[in-house]
């Protein structure tokens, strides 16, 4: 802050055009009552695009998306994680928004993989986890599986890792109907029509619950609605409809 405040000086001394975006603190500079994000526990006046999904749902703050203040909410207030016993937690395709939180929380306890992230700290594929069998107390991935040809293999794969009695929480982008995959289509654009999103594989539907729960997972399927109340739902701007899965390996 006392550089931004140093650098406000001297912008205005030499008689330069500033922009407050680059003196003012985001949180500070973002300052409204538009939205209040539960990540970075910051007031914005506005959310920003988020293009890939055509959207206008990212804190401008800590760029976290409806559905990561959805599971940031749950994982604070309907789990144990950061009650300061020694949970292990393992997280897939690290946000930016989560991973230093995350970190400042459960210190060396928390464990990001992907197999292409460069902010993982770990390169690993989740078809073939680079973890022994029980390893870990959490999983977290979010909309990671719906660009795996091979989910399947990818959910045996984070069954096997867990810890017995382990848990993990999952999100997927979610269609009604059944899932819609045909690994014969590669081109983005068909891809961008039949799945959503041109480097998606399928695009899952209301039957993802039983789709995990056949690799050895009791799953539970919970809606930001039955989460939260409905006036905290219009000031996190979160769907009620945004749907996060609980899964427990059996």
């Amino acid at each position: 802050m006392f550089y931004r405040i140093k650098k406000f000086y001297w912008y205005l001394r030499a008689g330069h055009n500033f922009d407050w975006h680059d003196i003012l603190p985001p949180r500070l500079y973002w300052l409204g009552f538009h939205c209040f994000c539960p990540v970075c526990r910051s007031f914005v006046r506005t959310l920003l695009p988020y293009p890939p999904h055509n959207t206008t749902d990212a804190c401008p703050v800590c760029r976290a998306l409806q559905r990561h203040r959805l599971a940031w909410i749950f994982l604070k207030r309907h789990t144990n994680l950061f009650d300061r016993h020694d949970k292990l937690m393992l997280h897939f395709a690290p946000e930016i928004s989560f991973t230093k939180r995350l970190k400042n929380i459960l210190g060396r306890r928390y464990i990001t993989a992907d197999i292409q992230s460069s902010i993982a700290a770990v390169r690993t594929d989740i078809t073939a986890i680079a973890f022994s069998d029980n390893s870990f107390d959490v999983v977290y991935a979010s909309h990671v599986l719906e660009h795996i040809p091979d989910d399947h293999n990818a959910m045996r794969e984070l069954r096997r890792v867990l810890k017995p009695y382990g848990w993990g929480v999952i999100q997927v982008p979610l269609a009604t109907g059944p899932t819609v995959e045909d690994p014969t289509v590669v081109e983005p654009e068909e891809r961008l029509r039949l799945f959503g999103q041109h480097d998606h594989v399928r695009q899952y539907g209301d039957d993802f619950a039983e789709r995990f729960s056949q690799h050895g997972f009791q799953v539970s399927s919970l809606s930001a609605r039955t989460l939260i109340g409905k006036t905290w739902l219009n000031r996190y701007k979160i769907d009620p409809n945004e749907i996060l899965f609980l899964v427990r390996k059996r």
